[in-house]
């Protein structure tokens, strides 16, 4: 039993001495790793308050109009600069790891452009830029000088046109009422700015969607207009002007009348009337003419071997609208005339 006991001690002194010379050993890594941090923070803390000279990139983003002039595809222009400058560590590491990239928006109006031999190449000197942007990194920084010394850019002459207006709105009405007439538009064009390029596609704008349900009484509706991206116009709006009126229903039955029948023939139709129906607007009941409505059938467009000719609906009444009659055809009987 001794000799099971002394062999388990010796086994634990065997595999315990490993351990607390391995921890000393890692003890002192330990520590001289935990000093050593301190030491390398300390000395970043002080290197980064001293002051360096670096480069930092900049995009440049141009808006804006020169005299009668305008970029030409603005959204795809785009300058990446490198600016030189000088200034503590923080700031310039803070500036470097910037998640978002550093951008700048500059107006072309401001800048002191240069025309190149043609009308359209512009170029202006970056450093003539310096001071606008300066205020962007404070006094933390000092731009010292920026690369490219040129950027050059293409503008596009800038035109006027007059063009319509149409109009984006949906108006339902109400059962038993009705647009009369046509949808006004005031005003029904206007004139428009833009780059030339741009303005040689546009014929006309719309107005900005519109919809009204269940209408029984007249619009009139100041909406805005809608401009395409480097176009602009003075006007920003227009009324819009619809009569809803109520209207109501009539039926009635007229003849069947021939035209270009043979002077020894005549036609002989089942049935020999039409029933028409159309809808005509309460305010305007008392002015419908009822004669000024007809129905015929053409000779001429009857063809040989056809049971059936065609009837045809003539009216000269603007009062009406929504016109329906039935039948569309009618049989016939072709026979001398006695």
């Amino acid at each position: 039993m001794q000799q099971q006991i002394a062999k388990v001690k010796n086994k634990v002194i065997d595999n315990v001495l490993p351990f607390l010379k391995n921890f000393k050993v890692r003890k002192q890594v330990i520590i001289f790793l935990f000093f050593f941090s301190i030491s390398f923070l300390l000395w970043i803390v002080q290197a980064l308050n001293k002051n360096y000279t670096s480069s930092i990139k900049l995009h440049l983003n141009f808006t804006g109009n020169y005299e009668n002039f305008s970029i030409k595809n603005p959204k795809m222009f785009k300058r990446t600069i490198l600016l030189q400058v000088e200034g503590n560590g923080y700031t310039i590491f803070r500036e470097k790891i910037r998640i978002f990239s550093n951008q700048a928006d500059i107006d072309i109006g401001n800048l002191n452009l240069i025309k190149n031999q043609s009308n359209y190449n512009w170029y202006f000197y970056t450093n003539t830029i310096k001071t606008e942007l300066q205020p962007q990194y404070g006094q933390s920084l000092k731009i010292l000088d920026i690369e490219p010394d040129t950027l050059a850019f293409l503008l596009t002459q800038k035109v006027e046109k007059k063009i319509a207006i149409k109009a984006n709105i949906k108006l339902n009405t109400a059962p038993g009422f009705a647009v009369k007439g046509k949808i006004e538009l005031a005003p029904d064009s206007i004139v428009v700015e833009g780059p030339d390029y741009l303005m040689e596609k546009i014929d006309s704008v719309q107005l900005f969607s519109y919809t009204k349900n269940n209408l029984k009484s007249d619009i009139n509706q100041n909406i805005g207009i809608t401009l395409p991206p480097q176009i602009s116009s003075p006007v920003k709006s227009c009324i819009v002007k619809a009569h809803i009126a109520e209207f109501t229903d009539i039926s009635i039955q007229i003849p069947i009348d021939f035209e270009n029948t043979p002077k020894n023939l005549e036609i002989i139709t089942f049935p020999s009337k039409v029933q028409l129906t159309f809808s005509v607007f309460v305010e305007d009941y008392k002015h419908v003419n009822k004669d000024l409505i007809n129905s015929k059938i053409d000779y001429y467009k009857i063809k040989p071997g056809d049971k059936y000719a065609e009837i045809e609906i003539n009216t000269n009444n603007t009062n009406i609208f929504f016109l329906r009659f039935s039948p569309h055809f009618a049989e016939y009987l072709l026979q001398e005339k006695k």
